[in-house]
C-alpha cells in the first residue's frame, strides 16, 4: 500500500516516461513543483518498495510493478476526470485538480463504475440528451425537464393554486435575502402549504404552514415551486 504522495510520484513518472521510458530527476522535480532533494527522497522509497529502478545520478525507470501500480492509479484519475467533465460539466482545469485529490480515496471497483457509466453515457443517445441538455439546464437554471417524470409535469407556481388547494413546496427559487426569509418562516422543500385566501389583485396571498397563518407578497409567492398534495 502507497501513500498518496507516493501514488503521485508514481503516477507522474509514469505520464513523464509514458510508461516506460528513463524519466530525470529534474523532470519529476518540475512537474510536482518541489525541490530536487524530496524526489529522491521519495524515489529511494518507491526503489525499495520494488516500484522503480534508480543508480545514483542517474534516471528513473519504473519496474513492472511500478507500470501497473502506476496505470491503476491514472485509470482512476481518467475515470473521475471524465466524470467530472463529462457528466458533471467541471471545467476541465478544476476537475483536473480535483482529481489528483480524489484518485487516492476511491478503489478500482468504484473507478471502473465511474469508466463503464461514463462509456454507456457515450453510446445511449438518450441518457446522452438527460446529460448534457436537461441536467445542464437544470444545473444553469434550475429548470426541471418533463422527461423526469410524470410529477414533473404537476409543477406549480404558488401563485396558480387556488384558494382550499393543498401543496407540496419543492423548490425554492429566488434571490438569497427573499429565500432566507421564506426558510425562516418554515417554508421549505416538503412542507405542506394550503391556500387560504388571495387578495383581490393577487397580492398578498394567504397561506397556512404547519398551523401557522402567514402571508406573503406575490414575489415571494411566485419564486415558491410547488406540487400538488
Amino acid at each position: 500500500m502507497l501513500s498518496m504522495t507516493l501514488e503521485d510520484y508514481l503516477e507522474s513518472i509514469f505520464l513523464l516516461g509514458r510508461g516506460r521510458n528513463p524519466v530525470r530527476i529534474t523532470d519529476v522535480a518540475k512537474k510536482l513543483k518541489v525541490k530536487k532533494s524530496t524526489v529522491v527522497n521519495a524515489i529511494r522509497k518507491l526503489q525499495q518498495k520494488g516500484f522503480v529502478i534508480h543508480e545514483r545520478y542517474g534516471d528513473i525507470l519504473l519496474t513492472q510493478k511500478g507500470i501497473e501500480m502506476a496505470s491503476r492509479v491514472y485509470e482512476r484519475h481518467l475515470a473521475i476526470f471524465s466524470f467530472l467533465v463529462e457528466i458533471l460539466g467541471v471545467p476541465e482545469e478544476i476537475a483536473n485538480k480535483e482529481a489528483c485529490g480524489i484518485e487516492h480515496y476511491i478503489g478500482e471497483e468504484t473507478a471502473k463504475t465511474l469508466s463503464l457509466f461514463i462509456e454507456f453515457s457515450r453510446l445511449c443517445p438518450q441518457l446522452q440528451k438527460i446529460i448534457y441538455e436537461d441536467f445542464r439546464k437544470y444545473k444553469n437554471s434550475g429548470t426541471i425537464p418533463d422527461i423526469c417524470s410524470e410529477e414533473g409535469k404537476k409543477m406549480l407556481k404558488l401563485t396558480q393554486l387556488k384558494v382550499g388547494q393543498k401543496a407540496i413546496v419543492k423548490k425554492i427559487d429566488c434571490d438569497r435575502s427573499i429565500k432566507s426569509r421564506l426558510l425562516t418562516m418554515g417554508i421549505v422543500p416538503g412542507v405542506e402549504i394550503q391556500v387560504e385566501k388571495v387578495a383581490p389583485l393577487g397580492d398578498p396571498i394567504d397561506i397556512l404552514v404547519r398551523g401557522y397563518h402567514l402571508s406573503l407578497r406575490r414575489e415571494e409567492a411566485q419564486c415558491i415551486e410547488v406540487e400538488e398534495a
